[in-house]
């Protein structure tokens, strides 16, 4: 069996998010990814899962002085 994993770049692309959004979902645990030095890939099979959970991130909530509090507080 194949795996065929993605780049930063292509698993972006296929959530239809920024990179750095995706980066910061891999670094906090909310999508699986591996390190290949200093890069990061995305197994596709861990994509698709992602996408068929219907993981959603934690959202966050405005506050009325402008800042910005994670919803998971």
């Amino acid at each position: 069996m194949e795996i065929r994993c993605l780049s930063l770049d292509e698993a972006a692309s296929r959530l239809s998010v920024q990179p750095s959004t995706l980066l910061k979902w891999a670094r906090e645990g909310i999508l699986e990814s591996v390190r290949l030095g200093r890069r990061r890939v995305f197994r596709e099979d861990a994509l698709a899962n992602f996408i068929n959970a219907g993981i959603q991130p934690p959202a966050k909530t405005a506050l009325k002085d402008g800042g910005e509090i994670n919803g998971d507080d």
